[in-house]
């Protein structure tokens, strides 16, 4: 069985909920955006996987590769440039909260969430509308 990537969703969101007053608060917010990213981006990953039979993932930065592909896609091309610009503002935050050491508020892991969300719902679309 393939790992379930909407479960590092569900980790996110107990990860953003955690109170300011708790110990690691801040760890556990920048954990939270850094998963919620996965969750999204590995959904994308594994859509292009199972619809796009040119889809190759390159070796190197295959983060950008993969929006740019996305980008590329002519069928419901709306929907695919929202899922890949959704995409590098959620790999911005997730750089920032793995990288940046100036502090990560909750209302920033709660938004990357909130946006791993959209764009997990958003490839659900894609597949459907592709017959998946």
């Amino acid at each position: 069985m393939s790992f379930d990537w909407s479960s590092f969703c569900e980790i996110a969101r107990e990860l953003a909920s955690r109170a300011p007053a708790t110990q690691h608060a801040e760890a556990a917010w920048r954990s939270g955006t850094s998963r919620a990213y996965f969750s999204a981006y590995n959904a994308a990953r594994q859509y292009l996987a199972d619809f796009e039979p040119t889809w190759r993932p390159p070796k190197a930065d295959s983060h950008v590769d993969l929006f740019r592909f996305i980008e590329s896609l002519g069928a419901h091309a709306r929907l695919h440039r929202k899922v890949a610009t959704d995409l590098r503002r959620l790999r911005v935050r997730r750089n920032a909260a793995d990288y940046d050491p100036h502090a990560h508020a909750q209302t920033e892991a709660d938004d990357s969430v909130t946006s791993a969300e959209n764009v997990r719902r958003l490839v659900e679309d894609l597949r459907e509308k592709r017959g998946g």
